[in-house]
């Protein structure tokens, strides 16, 4: 089944930063139908899982990591140093 994709943003004081920054969250939500949904056409929703998409403070706080090699600029992402990152998964 095709996952529920719905954005929200939210404004939090980072730590490391020591400003306020915005960050976007992704929610997925996949839907299934219940055992007695033939009869009553019931939905319940089976999972969401909400990932961080990007915050307006990646470049300070060592998430983004940007490198050059010749004239091509890459970047690569540490979500795991994100501090807002265990209040997405619970902790």
């Amino acid at each position: 089944m095709t996952p529920e994709i719905r954005f929200t943003s939210e404004e939090y004081h980072c730590p490391v930063t020591n400003r306020m920054e915005t960050m976007k969250i992704k929610h997925s939500i996949i839907r299934a139908q219940s055992v007695q949904a033939d009869t009553i056409g019931q939905i319940i929703a089976t999972n969401t899982r909400k990932t961080l998409e990007s915050c307006t403070g990646i470049e300070k706080c060592g998430v983004k990591k940007t490198y050059s090699s010749g004239i091509i600029s890459n970047a690569r992402f540490d979500w795991n140093l994100c501090p807002f990152m265990q209040v997405l998964k619970g902790n």
